[in-house]
């Protein structure tokens, strides 16, 4: 997968952050850019499940304090790799159940990719490219 450089401003980037677990780290990537596009996956469709309810709770919590950004979805499809879970929170979040070495995406799809492994201590997200 290659990624596109980009300086766009961030409701036109498209983020994917790989084995996001839970996906709590992902509620903090949206306050800082509730914007922007952003793709959580992760293998385990209990670790979607847990970070789909924290990222309508992020959401929540946010319409109570101002508005959610930009809900625009890409539309994707089933994939053979994995199985897209689209933004039907309308919180500009998709959700993708697959390993992370068989992520099934187009070259340029994304801006910025990010794992996170806050399990062992070490989080390396958000690389600019």
């Amino acid at each position: 997968m290659i990624l596109s450089p980009s300086t766009a401003p961030p409701p036109q980037l498209r983020l994917l952050e790989v084995a996001a677990g839970t996906g709590r780290f992902h509620t903090f990537i949206k306050d800082t850019w509730p914007s922007m596009r952003t793709v959580v996956s992760d293998l385990s469709p209990f670790y979607l499940a847990k970070a789909r309810e924290n990222v309508r709770y992020w959401a929540r919590l946010r319409r109570n304090v101002s508005s959610v950004g930009d809900s625009s979805s890409s539309g994707s499809s089933g994939s053979a790799r994995g199985a897209w879970r689209g933004d039907v929170d309308g919180c500009g979040v998709e959700y993708l159940q697959t390993a992370a070495e068989k992520i099934d995406a187009p070259d340029g799809s994304f801006d910025v990719v990010g794992p996170c492994m806050s399990s062992v201590g070490l989080c390396t997200c958000i690389v600019r490219c």
